[in-house]
């Protein structure tokens, strides 16, 4: 299933009132949550942020270790201690299991599933 999003104009203003623009897209199919990040000064600046998140979520894209605990840390809903000790456990996993010069050093490469619902 292809992923697609939206770019939307924002009801609010900049302080300078220039419009300000947003993204959505589906997490995963019609029935699932869509997430909204906005704040972009132009149409163009969020289609490309709109872009990098698509080619981020795509299915069967390979994530070294540090990033799929980065993306597990960024949806993670949960209180701010929580989320810091999380955020410091899961360090000694990416530590332990790539090289620690280089934080995104896989040991093998991984494969990110997104399954319909």
């Amino acid at each position: 299933m292809a992923q697609y999003g939206q770019v939307l104009k924002l009801r609010s203003c900049r302080s300078d009132g220039k419009a300000r623009w947003a993204y959505r897209y589906r997490v995963n199919g019609s029935c699932s949550k869509r997430p909204q990040v906005g704040g972009f000064a132009t149409r163009e600046e969020a289609e490309r942020a709109l872009k990098r998140e698509l080619a981020r979520l795509r299915p069967g894209r390979e994530m070294t270790l540090h990033e799929l605990v980065e993306e597990y840390l960024r949806i993670h809903q949960t209180a701010p201690s929580t989320l810091e000790k999380l955020r410091w456990l899961l360090s000694k996993a990416t530590t332990a299991f790539g090289d620690s010069a280089d934080r995104g050093a896989p040991i093998g490469r991984m494969r990110l599933a997104r399954h319909a619902a």
